[in-house]
């Protein structure tokens, strides 16, 4: 296992503690649009929901050691080369 899929492994563990202790509180898991962290049009509303989510730090660590690439991640706006094919449904 590469060094940096280590960190995200060790990174989504912290992330996912912080989930369950902050149940009900994390924007991204209680607003009633969770695409807005995925589509370019709702950004600038996602980014500032997320300034207030109790684990700010945690969402953010884990974007930058799993490399993610799309979305809004801990308020801040994160656009790649390409967007993220969604898995069909």
């Amino acid at each position: 296992m590469s060094r940096r899929v280590e960190a995200a492994a060790e990174e989504r563990v912290v992330l996912d503690e912080a989930l369950e202790e902050h149940r009900g509180r994390v924007p991204c898991r209680t607003l009633d649009a969770p695409e807005a962290w995925f589509e370019r049009e709702s950004f600038a509303v996602a980014a500032a929901a997320c300034r207030r989510c109790p684990i700010l730090e945690q969402r953010g660590a884990y974007a930058d050691a799993a490399g993610e690439r799309w979305g809004v991640w801990a308020g801040v706006v994160r656009e790649g080369r390409t967007r993220p094919e969604r898995a069909a449904s």
